[in-house]
């Protein structure tokens, strides 16, 4: 596809799709918004233990709701760039899976439960991973 080794176009593919999925989220939410949300809940979290170890059920009945409606909040925000990366993940999934079917990764370890060799969908799989976490850092994304 680049010209590039089997398992280096993997790589490759991953930046470009984590940068992809991580750029969406990006400006497809208010970053403030959930950044808000986020420190509520964290807050609200803290209460609901605090109530929980009184045994304040009333209290801790109150504070669940708060947080579910909360999480229903952040989660739809995060809705519409999570289905625009589902669009993308799908197309390159099957563009990898018909173009690498045969490829194979060896570690210099085995790992537990997959062994010393990877298939393209597990290395696409540990590649996008810090790929995805480093962008999300750079470009502040919640």
């Amino acid at each position: 596809m680049f010209g590039l080794l089997p398992y280096q176009e993997v790589m490759v593919l991953s930046v470009i799709l984590s940068l992809i999925s991580v750029l969406a989220s990006r400006f497809l939410t208010d970053q403030n918004e959930l950044k808000r949300i986020r420190n509520e809940l964290k807050l609200y979290n803290e209460r609901l233990k605090k109530f929980q170890k009184k045994g304040d059920e009333e209290e801790v009945r109150k504070l669940t709701n708060e947080i579910m409606k909360l999480s229903q909040k952040q989660f739809s925000y995060n809705m519409k760039p999570m289905m625009i990366s589902m669009l993308v993940f799908i197309v390159a999934i099957q563009l990898m899976a018909m173009s690498y079917p045969d490829m194979t990764v060896v570690l210099p370890f085995p790992l537990p439960f997959l062994g010393s060799q990877l298939n393209w969908f597990w290395w696409y799989f540990f590649c996008i991973l810090p790929f995805s976490m480093f962008f999300r850092k750079v470009f502040d994304v919640q």
